[in-house]
C-alpha cells in the first residue's frame, strides 16, 4: 500500500513537471504558426503587386510600340528597345501566370511581330545596299559613272527593296490593328478575347489584303 501510494505521487509529481513544458512548446508552435501565416500573406501581396505592374508594363509598351508605329518616321532603336522590354516581362509574367491569359496573349503577340517587323526593315535595307552597290561596282569597272547613272542605280535599289518594303507596311498596319483589337478588349477576369492562333490569322489575313491592295 505504501509503495503504491509513493509510486503515485511519483507519476503524479512528473506529470506535473512536464505540463508547463507542453504547454510552452504548444504556445510556441501556435506563435511560429501564426507568424508563418503571417509572412505568407505579406508575401502573396507582394507577389499581387509585382504582378499588377507587370501587367501595367506590359500594356503600356504595347500601346507605346503602336503609338511608334504609326509615326512618320521609323525609330528602329526605339522598337527594339520596346521589344527587347516586353521579352522580359513576357518571361516574368509567364513563369506566375502561366501563357493563357489576356496579358500573355498581348506580349507575346507583340514580341513576335516586332521581330517581324524588325527583320523586315533589315531585309528591305540589305536589299536596297546589294542592288545599289553592285550598280555602282558595274558603272566603275565599266567606266560609265555619272550622275544620271548613279541615279538610275537607286532606282533599281528601290525596285529591289519593294517586296520586303510593301511586306513591312503591310505587317505594321495589321500589327496596330490586331493589336488595338487586343488591348481593347481586355477582360476584367483575365481571360483572353481572342486565342493567339486567331491573333495570328488576323494578322496574316489583314497583310494579305494589304499587300494585294495598300489602299484597303
Amino acid at each position: 500500500m505504501h509503495a503504491n501510494a509513493l509510486s503515485l505521487l511519483l507519476i503524479t509529481t512528473l506529470l506535473a513537471g512536464c505540463a508547463p513544458s507542453f504547454e510552452e512548446e504548444y504556445k510556441a508552435a501556435q506563435a511560429e504558426i501564426a507568424s508563418l501565416k503571417q509572412q505568407l500573406a505579406e508575401t502573396q501581396r507582394k507577389l499581387r503587386a509585382a504582378d499588377n505592374e507587370v501587367r501595367h508594363k506590359i500594356f503600356t509598351l504595347a500601346r507605346r510600340a503602336n503609338n511608334y508605329l504609326q509615326s512618320t518616321t521609323f525609330d528602329a532603336a526605339e522598337i527594339d528597345r520596346l521589344h527587347k522590354e516586353l521579352l522580359v516581362h513576357l518571361d516574368s509574367y509567364t513563369q506566375l501566370n502561366g501563357a493563357a491569359d489576356q496579358v500573355a496573349l498581348v506580349a507575346r503577340f507583340y514580341t513576335d511581330k516586332l521581330d517581324t517587323i524588325l527583320t523586315l526593315r533589315k531585309d528591305a535595307m540589305r536589299a536596297y545596299d546589294r542592288q545599289y552597290n553592285a550598280c555602282l561596282s558595274d558603272l566603275d569597272s565599266s567606266g560609265k559613272k555619272s550622275d544620271i547613272s548613279t541615279m538610275l542605280c537607286e532606282v533599281q535599289a528601290d525596285v529591289a527593296r519593294k517586296d520586303p518594303s510593301t511586306k513591312l507596311l503591310a505587317s505594321t498596319a495589321a500589327l496596330i490593328e490586331v493589336g488595338r483589337e487586343l488591348l481593347d478588349s481586355e477582360r476584367q477576369d483575365g481571360t483572353a478575347s481572342m486565342s493567339l492562333e486567331q491573333a495570328e490569322n488576323r494578322f496574316q489575313g489583314r497583310i494579305d489584303e494589304l499587300v494585294k491592295n495598300p489602299a484597303s
